[in-house]
């Protein structure tokens, strides 16, 4: 009986330890979503969420409603930034440019209030100079226009779901339970 309840011990700690393990992945991968959110730029539309599994366990962990319909409208703005950037891409590619998304990011940069700047090394200059018509032409293009309110929606959007994650992280509202979290506690 005795060595059956060590045992019970046993496995009731080394439970608790990958438990502790997966919360810490999830808050690590919650801080890797707010950073990310930080640095949206409008010709790399990559997400963490974009994996399954990642997408998965956010969603199981980060329970609040306001986060979710507000990615909701960051995936419709996405979206539409993905459509207008193929637009813009051919475009540039209509006027013979070399280095499509450089100069996208030049011409986007133009027109934006704040909040976009691109580092540029000393040969982007040198292809920022040589087509200068073209930046300034791609700058007047509607779509860009279009593009920008959807980056400048998008990031207002990320700025609020920042401090969603980042108030749901500091108070551990992340002890939601998963479906790892389910198969760690169930008796076998």
């Amino acid at each position: 009986m005795a060595r059956r309840k060590m045992s019970e011990e046993v496995r009731t700690r080394i439970k608790l330890q990958r438990l502790n393990k997966h919360l810490e992945e999830v808050e690590e991968l919650c801080e890797q979503w707010r950073k990310e959110l930080l640095t949206l730029a409008p010709f790399y539309l990559e997400s963490l969420l974009d994996t399954a599994s990642n997408n998965h366990v956010l969603r199981r962990h980060l329970r609040s409603r306001a986060l979710w319909r507000y990615h909701s409208k960051m995936e419709l703005s996405r979206s539409r930034m993905k459509e207008l950037g193929e637009v813009l891409r051919q475009k540039v590619g209509e006027e013979g440019v070399s280095r499509q998304t450089l100069i996208l990011e030049e011409a986007f940069r133009r027109i934006c209030v704040a909040g976009f700047s691109p580092v540029q090394t000393d040969a982007d200059r040198v292809v920022l100079k040589e087509n200068e018509e073209a930046i300034v032409k791609l700058a007047r293009l509607d779509e860009m226009r279009q593009l920008r309110d959807e980056w400048m929606e998008a990031r207002a959007m990320g700025e609020k779901m920042q401090g969603l994650i980042r108030k749901a992280v500091k108070s551990s509202d992340i002890l939601y339970r998963c479906q790892f979290c389910r198969r760690l506690w169930e008796d076998n």
